[in-house]
């Protein structure tokens, strides 16, 4: 289909792809997009032009918009090729009742018409409702919720001015004044006239980022609900071409870092210096080249603790022929490249890898790691693929590791066939707790702006489960590190805004607890460096944990 026709035809389409049925054996996700009330549709992507924003879009947001417990999705679309500048409404897809959902008109006010790649979630005026802020190949907006599960846009003297093109944001409270600050990863400035081949005789492809000039990242803080932009002073990088952002406390100080992924250049961890600016630290901590001493074209960030160490590890998702490469932690705030030692090496060196997140699917207490691949440069096409056409030197399929003990991963996509076949061009993916039944889910979101829904089956006869949610006032506190013990082990989860590719997951920790019948304690450290420990009484259950109702205690 020629690539110029109406960005009305296509629209912000739905997945065509038949959807699987739980079948045989030991399958741990089904796909249940349609069957929960969302729709298909069959018009295909137009063929590509070249121009890199309609390769690396894509975004996914979970979030309750009404405050009623149950997660709702944000899918944040972009224009077919061959129009950047075609209207993209983003849509809503509202829960109304469990495993039911229905197209919000309007997107609930949240219908931005950009060129859409990403989103951040959280309360930035902490009056108790979400505010969302989208990241576009143009002019970013921001979101404001009303309390009655509509939006409506920031005023215009809110202080972001943001025109360039944006890939991912986080919110945090970097500077521990209460409220949330705003960082955005800026990616390249486009030029549609670059042409690139591989070699001389070769068809053209997609260029890469080295061609192009890169952008420099902004931080706005919050100061009362108007927003001042602070990058200059902050210490930020030099302009990098940034694809995904991740802030917890990395270096073990009680106070929020920034990791950020570049593509071709070293990934950056700014280091909170404790007077509103940063310093990268990536060289001398570790995290910011390959185990080769390269930099590497890297996508997306997942942030846990895969060894049992109680410290946080980072994953991170690179391009073909390098590995995704996982930095664990070899001291307090220092990380080594052990990928192959994980088993994450050979299993993704045949793959370009975005979204990825750490995630227990199966409450064992291990934390397993999806992730969703797709190229962007053309290979040789699998013949198993039933995608046709331009885009089939470019499908991929997705992958799932299981963890297990000592922090290594084994290869588990043959039980996820749902998830993994066949072979598409994936981009973000999203998780929660969709249906209320205490495991994780996945949403993914593709090329042509497919959404996808997949609920989580494993088997967990005989595991339970904890939900910790969070809060500070009446927001989420994001950038919360929480410690649970139960069952003779530690585990740690961070409550993060931004994991992965251009998503924003579910704002609850969720702890799998095996064969554990009781929790012997919960400790948070709060994003402003005050630790509380809590007694729970409950398992299989989510709980809400709020700072201040807990018992003081020292840092180990």
């Amino acid at each position: 289909m020629a690539a110029a026709a109406a960005a009305g035809e296509f629209g912000c389409s739905r997945s065509a792809k038949p959807e699987s049925s739980p079948g045989t054996g030991r399958q741990l996700l089904t796909e249940v997009t349609r069957a929960w009330g969302v729709p298909a549709d069959a018009a295909p992507w137009p063929d590509g032009t070249y121009r890199i924003p309609e390769i690396t879009c894509a975004g996914v947001a979970l979030l309750d918009v009404e405050g009623d417990g149950d997660l709702d999705i944000y899918l944040v679309c972009h224009p077919p090729p061959g129009n950047t500048q075609a209207p993209a409404p983003n849509r809503l897809f509202v829960q109304e009742a469990t495993g039911r959902f229905v197209e919000a008109p309007g997107a609930r006010g949240l219908a931005d018409p950009g060129h859409g790649n990403g989103a951040a979630v959280g309360d930035l005026d902490s009056d108790g409702d979400i505010d969302v802020y989208v990241c576009n190949f143009e002019r970013d907006a921001l979101y404001v919720g009303r309390g009655d599960g509509f939006f409506e846009a920031a005023p215009g003297n809110s202080g972001i001015v943001e025109d360039g093109w944006s890939t991912g944001a986080a919110f945090l409270d970097h500077d521990r004044d209460g409220d949330l600050d705003l960082y955005v990863a800026h990616y390249l400035v486009d030029d549609p006239s670059r042409v690139c081949r591989p070699t001389l005789s070769e068809p053209r492809d997609y260029c890469g980022p080295a061609r192009f000039q890169s952008q420099s990242d902004a931080l706005y803080r919050n100061d009362g609900g108007k927003f001042t932009d602070v990058s200059s002073r902050s210490g930020l990088t030099p302009p990098r071409p940034s694809l995904a952002v991740a802030c917890a406390d990395l270096t073990g100080d009680g106070w929020i870092d920034v990791y950020v992924a570049n593509d071709r250049q070293p990934n950056s961890l700014l280091v909170n210096r404790r007077d509103g600016t940063f310093a990268d630290e990536g060289m001398a901590r570790g995290v910011s080249l390959g185990g080769d001493g390269k930099s590497e074209a890297s996508m997306g960030i997942a942030l846990g603790d895969i060894n049992g160490d109680e410290l946080l590890d980072v994953f991170v998702t690179n391009l073909v022929d390098e590995t995704s490469t996982l930095y664990v932690t070899s001291g307090v705030g220092l990380f080594e490249d052990r990928t192959t030692r994980a088993g994450l090496g050979a299993t993704t060196l045949a793959s370009t890898s975005w979204g990825c997140g750490f995630v227990d699917i199966d409450h064992d207490g291990d934390l397993d790691l999806p992730v969703l691949n797709g190229r962007i440069a053309r290979a040789e096409p699998d013949a198993r693929t039933p995608t046709v056409g331009f885009w089939k030197p470019y499908v991929e399929a997705n992958q799932l590791f299981l963890g297990g003990e000592g922090g290594r991963f084994q290869d588990a996509s043959a039980l996820v066939a749902a998830f993994t076949s066949p072979a598409d061009l994936d981009r973000a993916a999203a998780f929660g707790d969709l249906d209320g039944d205490g495991d994780v889910d996945f949403v993914t979101t593709g090329l042509s702006n497919r959404l996808r829904i997949f609920r989580n089956d494993a088997p967990v006869a005989g595991s339970h489960w904890l939900r910790v949610r969070t809060m500070v006032g009446r927001r989420d506190a994001l950038g919360a590190t929480l410690t649970l013990t139960a069952g003779g082990r530690r585990q740690v989860r961070v409550v993060a805004s931004s994991i992965g590719y251009a998503a924003a997951s579910e704002l609850v920790a969720h702890f799998g607890l095996g064969a554990a019948s009781s929790v012997d304690g919960l400790q948070v450290a709060w994003p402003d460096g005050r630790r509380e420990q809590f007694a729970v009484s409950r398992i299989d259950a989510t709980i809400v944990v709020r700072q201040g109702e807990g018992s003081p205690t020292s840092p180990r």
